[in-house]
């Protein structure tokens, strides 16, 4: 088991947890550090301990998502409302009932609703925004793709049983 903790700022710091075997990989908790008062000597000079104390962690429901990627996903869902077709039950890699669109039906959409919004937008801008877009929604674990199909992650046609 390999383990890799990183601390990406010191103003707010958090772990996040990479190549764990059976456990939760990605954001664990965040924190910050306080300082307490102990209590002061004769002298008067008080004395501080360092103490850690958990915060609140970054979302990653997507709830936190910004710009291109919201509307990306957006995008998506929209994609997926008009063209969405669901794969062979037991197909590999896809969840039984999801409904996905090809990358290039998705991308239509972005740059459908994009044009919508700035007529005037260059297509190597769209193309760039829609690139990061896909890099933060994969990150995020917001989207699944399987080759050229793409899904919102955790949306399936499948309904738990109580």
């Amino acid at each position: 088991m390999s383990r890799q903790l990183t601390l990406p700022s010191a103003s707010a710091p958090s772990v996040t947890l990479s190549c764990l075997n059976d456990g939760i990989e990605g954001l664990i908790t965040s924190f910050r550090q306080e300082s307490v008062t102990l209590g002061a000597d004769a002298e008067g000079r008080v004395t501080t301990a360092p103490v850690v104390i958990q915060a609140d962690a970054a979302k990653t429901d997507g709830s936190n998502l910004k710009g291109n990627s919201s509307k990306a996903l957006e995008s998506l869902e929209r994609a997926i409302e008009e063209h969405g077709e669901c794969p062979p039950d037991g197909a590999p890699g896809f969840p039984d009932g999801v409904k996905t669109v090809s990358r290039d039906q998705w991308r239509e959409q972005f740059y459908a609703d994009a044009r919508n919004r700035e007529p005037k937008v260059a297509d190597g801008t769209l193309r760039k925004r829609f690139n990061r877009a896909i890099a933060d929604l994969t990150k995020a674990k917001q989207i699944e793709t399987v080759g050229e199909r793409v899904w919102i992650a955790g949306h399936s046609g499948h309904v738990p049983e109580d």
